[in-house]
């Protein structure tokens, strides 16, 4: 691989100025705002700069702590002299809805390898829904971007923009471009297991420049250690709830997310049970208090 010299290098912060820009006809409800928000926060070399500062110091500083006794990255010697001037591609697969949390917080705050993140994310909820872009503000300073569409009415139109979106990204210095090859988070019981990947991925490293560096990069989620239940069944219920509102009014999900909120609703028809037989769970039985 070759790596060209630093010297006459531009390092702005921030996707190139001027690049292209998802028709704002083409956008419904909240999209008018949100999707000119997140292009405005991501080209922009100052805001980038400044929302670049909080994630290092906010929410990079929290996963961090939170993982830093738990993760075991293995494999991040051989990046050690790395210098992605044309930008690299971060190939991951797709276990749950904090992989490029953790991700981002090793490679951003705790190895220092790139200086601007990005994360393609679908438009439903996270572009959509108010809950879902003050999610994306405040855990990700928007660096949940470009948009992925996936009616089939837009996303043939709007999702290659995305990907000269993200293709201008890659012209700055050290700017990481996360993605997912599967499109969608891998649900089934078998941790080594990957889905069928989507085309978009390929698009983009065909297109890419190259000496943009690709870094495939495996998650496998294991819980060593003893966790209190109330915190498993917490992460399980804010998972559960997230994935529902990330259906509604989604044409690729027409029930609506259901089976989600069947989750929740059982989950929450329990602790009503259990709150109402507790008395009678601690009386001991007759025969003990004869």
């Amino acid at each position: 691989m070759n790596v060209e010299s630093t010297k006459n290098v531009d390092r702005s912060s921030g996707a190139a100025p001027g690049g292209p820009r998802i028709p704002r006809d083409q956008l419904e409800g909240l999209e008018r705002v949100l999707v000119p928000l997140g292009d405005w926060i991501n080209e922009s070399p100052t805001a980038k700069s400044m929302i670049q500062v909080y994630m290092r110091h906010v929410p990079g500083a929290f996963v961090e702590s939170v993982l830093s006794h738990r993760w075991q990255p293995d494999g991040l010697e051989k990046l050690q002299n790395l210098h992605a001037e044309r930008g690299a591609i971060l190939v991951s697969n797709h276990r749950s809805f904090f992989d490029m949390f953790a991700t981002g917080a090793l490679f951003y705050r705790r190895l220092g390898l790139f200086e601007r993140l990005y994360f393609p994310v679908r438009a439903p909820f996270w572009y959509t829904n108010a809950l879902g872009a003050l999610i994306n503000l405040g855990l990700a300073g928007y660096s949940m971007w470009p948009p992925v569409f996936r009616d089939d009415r837009r996303r043939h139109v709007l999702n290659p923009i995305g990907i000269d979106q993200l293709l201008n990204a890659l012209r700055e210095p050290n700017a990481c471009v996360g993605i997912h090859p599967e499109g969608a988070r891998n649900k089934s019981a078998d941790p080594w297991a990957l889905m069928p990947a989507r085309p978009g991925v390929g698009q983009l490293v065909r297109r890419a420049h190259p000496d943009t560096v690709v870094i495939p990069f495996f998650i496998l989620i294991f819980i060593p250690i003893p966790v209190p239940a109330v915190i498993m069944i917490g992460l399980w219920f804010v998972q559960n709830f997230v994935a529902g509102l990330q259906t509604l009014g989604s044409a690729a999900s027409p029930s609506g997310g259901v089976a989600w909120f069947a989750h929740i609703g059982g989950f929450v028809f329990g602790l009503v049970v259990a709150a109402f037989a507790r008395p009678w769970l601690r009386r001991p039985p007759k025969w003990r208090r004869a």
